[in-house]
């Protein structure tokens, strides 16, 4: 991907962080090629190639979590910029648990653009940003789609046994 074509993209991203979305596909989402390869700094079990309609559906499980999981939930305005051919995405949400502990998770994506379409995405992680994302999944009863768990994704059991996988 040219530089010029992950500007296009990221203004398509920008465009959506900046207004309010009622429902449907993300841009992010609308722009997942058939296969995604998704990775992980640090490394998690499920990371691969995944189908897009896969990392729909997890990403769909995984704000439904975050959703009943944390008391008035708050976006702050995500940071997107073009570094060469490839975009990274700087965001982080706060609220609290039902329990009053206050919950802070920094996200940092980067996304690999190929012809219009995203071909892989890589999230960062901090342990402890991962900790409370864990919390937070556990809180609003994660219910990861079959397929996701088979390849090693994130349970709810693997969050009370202090994996990340």
């Amino acid at each position: 991907m040219s530089a010029a074509d992950a500007e296009r993209v990221a203004e398509q991203l920008r465009a959506e962080a900046e207004a309010p979305r009622a429902g449907g596909p993300s841009v992010m989402s609308s722009l997942f090629a058939d296969t995604i390869e998704l990775s992980h700094v640090p490394p998690l079990p499920a990371d691969g190639p995944i189908t897009a309609d896969l990392l729909r559906a997890i990403s769909a499980a995984d704000m439904t979590a975050v959703s009943g999981g944390l008391l008035d939930p708050v976006a702050e305005k995500a940071t997107i910029t073009v570094e060469g051919s490839s975009i990274r995405i700087r965001s982080s949400f706060r609220g609290s648990l039902a329990t009053g502990k206050p919950i802070k998770v920094d996200n940092d994506v980067l996304i690999e653009v190929r012809e219009g379409k995203i071909v892989a995405l890589q999230g960062h992680r901090d342990e402890e940003s991962w900790a409370q994302w864990f919390e937070v999944l556990e809180a609003g009863n994660f219910d990861p789609p079959a397929e996701w768990v088979a390849r090693g994704g994130h349970t709810p059991a693997g969050f009370r046994g202090g994996r990340r996988g």
